[in-house]
């Protein structure tokens, strides 16, 4: 739990979340994202998605079919029994 608190005191500290205690119960407490937590993740995931376009668009159809293919073996095989 002590790093999480780190985390969670850096998350506060740079207005990306705010703590919120549950009205029902005392010992439940909430982490809200804020506006800027939530432009601030919305920022990595499009810079996330432009990273990986840029890194599939370098690559030919026969490159993406096999990795389609073999992403999809790799699917079947972590499935629960």
């Amino acid at each position: 739990m002590p790093t999480m608190s780190k985390l969670v005191d850096e998350l506060q500290n740079q207005s990306l979340v705010i703590r919120a205690q549950s009205k029902d119960d005392a010992r439940q407490r909430w982490i809200v994202p804020t506006q800027k937590g939530i432009l601030a993740l919305e920022h990595a995931e499009t810079e996330n998605l432009k990273f990986w376009q840029d890194k599939l668009d370098c690559l030919t159809e026969r490159e993406i079919a096999l990795i389609e293919k073999s992403l999809a073996q790799l699917t079947q095989a972590l499935k629960p029994d």
